[in-house]
């Protein structure tokens, strides 16, 4: 598995913000638990269907403008005048 060593490592190089280091760290951490049944139950519980991702735009898109519809009015609605701070 993953030596305790490797896992100070990797905190460090996350508290110090040394992005580098600690994305390697990251990938070779996910590269040791994807051997692990559980991480790949987890992740496929959590990762976005293939077959749900659509292809990009490669064009704009003209939508109908929305019409607007305002609310009525709340005639219930009141205000205090108050005198204000200077």
């Amino acid at each position: 598995m993953w030596r305790s060593s490797n896992i100070v490592r990797l905190e460090r190089d996350v508290q110090t913000s040394n992005t580098t280091q600690a994305a390697r760290g990251v990938v070779v951490l996910r590269n040791v638990l994807v051997r692990l049944p559980a991480f790949r139950e987890g992740l496929a519980e959590i990762r976005t269907p293939s077959e749900l991702i659509a292809e990009p735009f490669n064009r704009f898109l003209k939508l109908a403008q929305p019409t607007s519809r305002p609310s009525p009015a709340d005639e219930s609605l009141t205000f205090v005048s108050r005198a204000g701070r200077a």
